[in-house]
């Protein structure tokens, strides 16, 4: 960065950037008495300077010249910079903020495959970072989205990720604009996400899909739980696919297994099957489906997976006040205070599977007077930077153990915990 500052003038808000190292160039006036003579620099700021606080070097024509470099861990904060000149002149304040202000989009994630008209949707994932902190994502950082004519604002979550969810309109190829500003470079960041979208195709037309011996949809893919071992099986409608090969493979490195997991498998009269598990408790990702045939085109097909387990605790954290309770111990609420109960998904990106569904907390001693917002039972969707209840635990009684639980609407999974009110 190469900022110009001129003594006696109005100054504007100079923006530094935690862990960058800036170059900072004070320029006189041409007609400034300041000229040729010796100023100095001091301040308060978490930083490096050279020359260092005090050192008086020449005002040239041309500035003077400081680095100053910022540890990664800074604090955002406003404050000054002031320039002293030898004699007695008043000094020169040059307002400061400091703060990541300077982005980049660190990660995207869409659809690897076209998407089908009036059955799939687009999830379109993406992730602001610190332009000069390698695994720094910013928060609260405003995302447009812009598709056709509209502009949809979204916030980044505490990891960083923003997801926008795309429902087509129409055939053919259509582009998704995310920006973001970053106040550094006074510019928008953009990232263009280019989307086919075809009215059906084979994998619909041609195929049946079952799980476990249930139908399911390849639109809307798969729940599967945690150390559950079970047969995917697909089944011809026709004779239009019969004896082509047909294989899967997960789209992100997760522990998938089984006998034949990802092996190639002809389509016969009666269908084919994959066995499959995996050890893994709450995240989501996709099966890419191919189908080969001599002398015909390689078809693709992405399938949502979503991975969960009966116990939730495999799936977050739980605070306390900000202090992370083992959910193997009960909790104590201290009576005469408000207490903040938190849930957060785990693995903290877009990738959890339980980012979105609705769960609620159930508390059996509600009718004792424990306030609780949002109220027992009510349901919230929950989102990637997790979910707060307040526990009013004032003007009670002691109470020894009353248990209760946070649960999931959408699949069967909770987690029960004892509570004490002392």
């Amino acid at each position: 960065m190469r900022r110009q500052e001129k003594p006696a003038a109005t100054s504007s808000e100079l923006l530094l950037c935690h862990g960058a190292e800036h170059q900072l160039c004070v320029v006189p006036h041409a007609d400034s008495p300041w000229a040729n003579h010796k100023v100095r620099l001091e301040s308060t700021l978490v930083a490096t300077f050279d020359p260092p606080h005090g050192d008086y070097q020449v005002f040239e024509e041309d500035g003077a010249l400081w680095n100053a470099t910022l540890p990664a861990n800074g604090v955002d904060t406003q404050t000054t910079l002031t320039l002293f000149s030898e004699f007695t002149a008043l000094p020169h304040p040059i307002e400061v903020s400091t703060g990541h202000h300077r982005l980049i989009f660190a990660q995207t994630v869409q659809p690897p495959v076209p998407i089908v008209l009036d059955e799939d949707v687009a999830d379109l994932s993406i992730r602001a970072r610190s332009f000069y902190i390698e695994g720094k994502y910013i928060a609260d950082v405003e995302i447009e989205w812009l598709v056709d004519d509209q502009v949809i604002k979204l916030p980044t979550g505490v990891d960083g990720w923003c997801k926008y969810v795309f429902e087509p309109q129409r055939l053919g190829k259509t582009t998704v604009l995310a920006k973001m500003w970053s106040p550094y470079e006074e510019q928008y960041i953009e990232h263009v996400f280019d989307i086919e979208v075809i009215a059906t195709s084979v994998w619909e037309t041609d195929l049946e899909y079952y799980w476990s011996q249930q139908p399911f949809s390849i639109a809307k893919g798969l729940w599967v739980n945690r150390n559950n071992s079970t047969q995917l099986q697909i089944h011809p409608k026709n004779q239009n696919l019969v004896r082509r090969y047909f294989s899967m493979y997960a789209k992100d490195p997760i522990p998938i297994s089984g006998g034949n997991f990802g092996e190639k498998r002809m389509l016969l009269d009666n269908g084919t099957y994959w066995f499959f598990s995996t050890g893994i408790g709450f995240q989501s990702s996709a099966l890419i489906w191919t189908c080969e045939g001599p002398g015909q085109p390689t078809l693709t097909r992405s399938m949502p997976i979503r991975f969960y387990d009966f116990d939730l605790a495999l799936g977050g954290i739980f605070t306390l006040d900000g202090v992370q309770v083992p959910w193997s111990h009960d909790i104590v609420l201290q009576r005469d205070n408000i207490h903040t109960l938190k849930f957060t998904p785990l693995p903290q990106n877009t990738e959890s599977s339980l980012v979105g569904l609705n769960v609620y907390l159930e508390l059996r001693g509600a009718d004792q007077g424990v306030i609780i917002f949002p109220k027992s039972g009510e349901r919230i969707r929950l989102p990637v930077e997790g979910v707060e209840w307040t526990l009013d635990a004032r003007h009670l009684q002691p109470i020894a153990h009353m248990p209760f639980s946070i649960r999931c609407t959408e699949i069967q999974c909770s987690k029960s915990i004892g509570c004490a009110i002392v």
